[in-house]
């Protein structure tokens, strides 16, 4: 009997229908608290502090999703050479791959965050962000970067 008490699932056998909707449910679900997170970050700063800081975090949301859609993009391409390895059963390149991706999330991670607090403001100015809630915005999303930092190297 084996060791691995993980069931094995082979999305190429049985219901199409069921096997996609089994495997979208998690990524919509993280959809879904991304969106929230803006949602919520709205509702509060919106109640306390005002239509100004407001409008500064909405402005934000546009950048925040770039920076995460080059991040989401690069994740799915090592997805898809993870589960070449794995269909293919050369785990030695899928660990490498793994240990690779890894690490290059860490080193871009880095680089988008930092990317993000330096481009922010000439980014905001782009998208003709008004100057009385330029500096809420700028804050706003340094901050939103350098807690993405943090949250990478504590995982």
């Amino acid at each position: 009997m084996s060791t691995n008490t993980r069931a094995s699932t082979d999305l190429t056998e049985g219901s199409v229908i069921k096997k996609l909707i089994t495997f979208a449910i998690p990524i919509i679900a993280g959809n879904i608290f991304m969106q929230l997170y803006n949602v919520v970050d709205s509702i509060v700063i919106g109640q306390f502090l005002g239509s100004d800081p407001l409008a500064a975090v909405s402005l934000s949301f546009p950048i925040m999703m770039l920076f995460n859609a080059l991040f989401i993009g690069l994740s799915m391409g090592a997805n898809i050479l993870v589960s070449q390895y794995k269909g293919a059963g050369d785990y030695d390149s899928m660990g490498k791959t793994v240990n690779n991706t890894f690490s290059l999330c860490v080193i871009i991670g880095s680089i988008i965050t930092i990317l993000g607090v330096v481009l922010c403001r000439p980014l905001l100015k782009l998208l003709g962000t008004p100057a009385n809630i330029i500096d809420d915005a700028v804050l706003y999303l340094a901050i939103i970067f350098l807690g993405q930092l943090e949250t990478q190297y504590t995982r």
